[in-house]
């Protein structure tokens, strides 16, 4: 016959063993949200980025535009002299 003693002594987790548990879940959690919080302040530092760098591309484009036409200008002004 096996001996039942060790079973016993195993079976239920005490309210102790819960409790210990149920902090470290709590932290756990507690962990995870201020990591979650942080990465939304990341994504939206990110989109801002996105926005201002795209519309300093709108800026340039808008500058090698009338950079072009300007040299246009001048390459008319330059042969129709001649």
């Amino acid at each position: 016959m096996r001996d039942v003693a060790p079973l016993k002594e195993y079976g239920k987790p005490s309210k102790n063993d819960d409790d210990i548990e149920y902090s470290q879940v709590m932290r756990e959690l507690e962990h995870a949200k201020r990591e979650f919080f942080q990465l939304k302040l990341d994504v939206a530092s990110v989109l801002e980025e996105k926005q201002r760098a795209e519309k300093e591309i709108e800026a340039s484009r808008f500058c090698i535009f009338l950079n072009g036409n300007f040299c246009v200008f001048l390459r008319f002004c330059i042969v129709g002299s001649y």
